[in-house]
């Protein structure tokens, strides 16, 4: 008798305590510093607002705005003490991550904090503002030279002009403000000078992002001391310098839309797209989908009406969809030519169209946008495209944009109108005829279906051509109609597709016997007859060939 197996011992669904002890101390080790980190930075910024607040309203007393400006520096050098710390002494290098990406906030912060002490005391609060930008320089290069950040020269000197931009241009504009020619200030031109100087720093920055880029080879290389640690960096500084931005045009009630904030986004865009493209195992793809994402606020903002700036060969060009669109296309083209991603190019050509779709447009007038260049352009490119990447699906875009935005020409409407043709008929003969040309051109295995469709169109075009009475021009159609059969039965080898094609053929015979009364029993006596002469000549050929075949 064999001897039964041990019952099997019960699963325990409610861990140990011991196991809970564990397993929380090491969480705690691993993420404990980094949280202590975000919840310090949350706990400092929180109580920096709410007593920045009410002196952002009032600017009366200074010395709320005095001690928050010395508490954010304070915290900064603090930070910056800690992060040397860790990573001089102790190496530690993942906490140090959250550390380096406190700065740029509190970097920004400090200034706003610096604009509530310059309505009282404007010399005073230059003075600070001076120091702030050469200690925020400092800590920029104790970043370079102690944690590792890869800062080279041209990304040392774009930063260091944005942390001059960032204390000293609120104070400026409150200097500005309160003088003797405050009346006559002009505020809009003061901030978009501002503007222009940060997307210039901001394109050196930028353009160190682009050059120093690498794929990292050695997984032993930390993330701190990585060209990608550098782009978060830059990336975090330029969106708190966007917010700083905001917050200037309303302090000093600048007259602004939301669409003169869109090539600043443009710019911190193709910022994030090298981030995503450095961090990631991505070949492209997705970062080129998120850099489509401002020429998608351009288009949507174009008929929104939320862009004011005119086109104008000075300041106000900047807020003008033209300027996004060209950086957009620049930064697109070159990132595109880097990676050879085929949806980067098509992101890249979509921000070239949108240079000539933009170029002329006048803020509220959506006639003065280039409808008929872009279009005719985006037809050209598709078709080149589908005929160099042997792509049918691109030209059938191209054939059916072609088919609809022809109407928009003169010389096509004219054309029809002549013919006595609607041209929405011609649209049908256009669709029909370029999709029998792409069957014929590319020799897929699959384009049965195409040349199928085509026909149908082409006979719903002949009908809605022909008239109740026979016209000297349906027998250009007729001819048309068989030709196009002819060929398309030599490319397929498919009797239905000449079929299809007999339907309008005969029933413009069938009006053109009726039409002729009794000529036409005269006409077929010809017919007939020179038919009899052809089989009879066949038969004087077989019975010849016959003759030779007996003597041989």
């Amino acid at each position: 008798m064999t001897q039964a197996p041990p019952p099997s011992p019960e699963r325990n669904l409610i861990p140990e305590p011991d196991r809970l002890d564990s397993g929380l101390k090491d969480f705690l080790r691993l993420s404990g510093g980094n949280i202590l980190y975000c919840l310090s930075a949350l706990s400092v910024l929180y109580g920096i607002a709410e007593i920045l607040g009410p002196q952002l309203l009032k600017s009366t007393d200074s010395t709320s705005g005095f001690l928050c400006v010395g508490a954010l520096n304070a915290y900064e050098l603090s930070v910056l003490g800690i992060l040397i710390f860790i990573v001089v002494v102790h190496r530690v290098m993942d906490d140090a991550v959250t550390l380096v990406l406190l700065i740029p906030p509190f970097l920004v912060g400090s200034a706003v904090a610096l604009v509530t002490i310059a309505y009282n005391n404007p010399e005073l609060a230059l003075s600070i503002g001076a120091v702030c930008a050469a200690v925020g320089i400092g800590k920029i290069e104790a970043l370079r030279r102690w944690i590792g950040l890869r800062v080279n020269w041209i990304a040392f000197i774009g930063l260091g002009l944005v942390v001059v931009w960032n204390f000293l241009t609120g104070v400026l504009l409150v200097k500005a403000s309160v003088s003797d020619n405050a009346p006559d200030l002009d505020t809009r031109g003061w901030w978009l000078a501002c503007l222009l100087f940060l997307l210039l720093s901001g394109l050196l920055v930028l353009s160190q992002m682009i050059l120093a880029a690498d794929k990292e080879t050695d997984p032993r290389t930390p993330f701190l001391r990585r060209a990608s640690m550098f782009q978060c960096f830059s990336l975090l500084l330029f969106s708190a310098l966007g917010i700083h931005l905001y917050a200037l045009s309303y302090i000093f009630h600048v007259p602004t839309s939301p669409g003169d904030f869109l090539l600043f986004a443009t710019l911190c865009t193709l910022m994030l797209v090298e981030v995503i493209f450095q961090s990631t195992e991505d070949n492209g793809d997705a970062a080129a989908i998120i850099a489509a994402f401002p020429l998608s606020l351009a288009v949507v903002g174009v008929f929104s009406g939320v862009f004011s700036a005119p086109r104008a060969l000075n300041l106000e060009i900047l807020g003008h969809p033209l300027s996004s669109a060209i950086l957009g296309s620049v930064g697109m083209v070159w990132f595109a030519l880097r990676t050879r991603s085929q949806v980067s190019g098509w992101v890249a050509g979509a921000y070239l169209l949108g240079v000539i779709f933009f170029m002329g447009y006048s803020p509220g007038n959506l006639s003065s946008l280039n409808w008929i260049s872009s279009g005719t352009t985006l037809v050209i490119a598709l078709f080149v495209g589908g005929l160099v990447f042997k792509k049918s699906s691109l030209c059938l875009v191209a054939v059916g944009l072609a088919a609809v935005g022809s109407t928009e020409f003169p010389a096509y409407r004219d054309f029809w109108a002549q013919l006595d043709v609607g041209a929405g008929t011609g649209i049908l003969w256009i669709l029909g005829l370029g999709f029998v040309s792409i069957a014929l051109w590319f020799r897929e295995d699959d384009l049965l279906p195409l040349g199928v469709i085509s026909v149908v169109i082409l006979v719903f075009a002949a009908f809605t051509t022909f008239e109740p009475v026979l016209q000297p021009r349906d027998w250009v159609s007729i001819a048309l109609l068989i030709g196009v059969g002819l060929v398309l039965y030599m490319r397929f080898h498919h009797l239905a597709l000449p079929v299809i094609l007999l339907i309008p053929i005969l029933e413009r015979l069938w009006k053109a016997v009726d039409s002729l009364g009794n000529w036409w029993f005269v006409i077929l006596g010809f017919g007939l007859l020179v038919s009899g002469g052809w089989f009879s000549s066949i038969k004087g050929r077989q019975a010849k060939a016959e003759e030779l075949q007996d003597e041989g």
